[in-house]
């Protein structure tokens, strides 16, 4: 049986002087993730980077609803 888990979405800001390209963005969120909690909380936090927009340094990142305390750490 697969269990389904409940999805939550967190609007995030990147607050920088200069301009960040994606790829950097969404590598230094996954990896301070792991570096915090570790790579099986990672896995189970289903974590998923779904955009960003570089001209208003806003993104969008989707979490398991029962990570979402670690996510905003």
């Amino acid at each position: 049986m697969v269990k389904l888990y409940r999805k939550r979405y967190l609007l995030f800001k990147v607050l920088s002087e200069k301009s960040l390209e994606k790829n950097i963005i969404r590598r230094s969120i996954f990896e301070s993730f792991q570096k915090l909690f570790g790579v099986l909380d990672l896995s189970c936090a289903k974590l998923v980077f779904l955009e960003y927009d570089k001209e208003k340094n806003l993104g969008i990142l989707r979490c398991s609803h029962t990570y979402l305390d670690h996510v905003r750490a």
